[in-house]
């Protein structure tokens, strides 16, 4: 997709968006980075009566409007999610890669546990499926490592519904935090030794994650973000026509 920052009235961004058809589209955003009118001439304009490729590109456009907005005027503070901003995650991917072996298996050792082995006492056996296993790590504005966040478990129960264990509830002041999220993994302990193997691992998720950001948009990945493994939960270019948020 192309894009074009319009210009700004009355606390109002515009950006015109060419999405992959080359169909133009205008949008105004407030410095929230919440889109306040899209236009364009192509697709219907309720949401209900768009097919689901149309939805697809109509939301991904607004996501790389967002963007766009987000990285021109990054010195005014527009707020935009730091987990779907590329430039955030490699933050963490940099502090996660540089990380001291023994700290990481300070914080990591029940991440892998529950990554391994995520019944029993974290969560009742009698479930459909465990879906995601996340942890938040906290890191300052300078780059560095403040601490992380206990494991919690995102599972469907025996009735179908979306269930998730224990949250902290205080995250440290003046950090930003990041996820990391796998989904339950089968494998011998000697497949990813702890805790070297898994903190590249970790590594590779938190990479995976910026190559899901650009697809998540409708872009292609640099070409050192063309990786294979496993990054975020879902995006847009799975075929959604919602955007999620793990």
């Amino acid at each position: 997709m192309e894009t074009e920052i319009i210009g700004t009235k009355d606390d109002i961004i515009g950006v015109r968006v060419y999405d992959e058809n080359g169909d133009e589209h205008l949008l105004e955003l407030d410095w929230n980075g919440d889109v306040e009118f899209h236009g364009q001439d192509v697709y219907p304009l309720e949401a209900s009566e768009r097919t689901d490729e149309q939805e697809r590109i109509m939301q991904q456009v607004r996501i790389r409007a967002e963007y766009a907005a987000h990285a021109h005027f990054e010195d005014e503070d527009i707020i935009e999610d730091p987990a779907w901003l590329p430039g955030e995650i490699e933050r963490a991917m940099e502090v996660m890669r540089t990380l001291p072996t023994e700290t990481f298996a300070e914080h990591f050792r029940e991440y892998y546990d529950a990554v391994r082995d995520h019944t029993g006492e974290r969560i009742d056996d009698d479930v459909q499926s465990v879906d995601r296993i996340r942890k938040l790590i906290h890191i300052s504005d300078d780059n560095e490592f403040i601490g992380s966040s206990a494991t919690t478990i995102q599972y469907t129960d025996k009735n179908g519904e979306t269930q998730v264990t224990k949250r902290d509830v205080d995250e440290p002041a003046h950090a930003d935090s990041h996820v990391v999220t796998l989904p339950a993994l089968t494998f011998e302990r000697d497949d990813f030794e702890f805790p070297e193997s898994f903190q590249a691992l970790v590594v590779s998720n938190l990479m995976c994650q910026i190559r899901d950001i650009y697809l998540n948009m409708g872009e292609e990945p640099p070409t050192e973000y063309q990786v294979e493994g496993i990054g975020k939960t879902a995006t847009l270019h799975d075929g959604l026509v919602s955007r999620p948020d793990g």
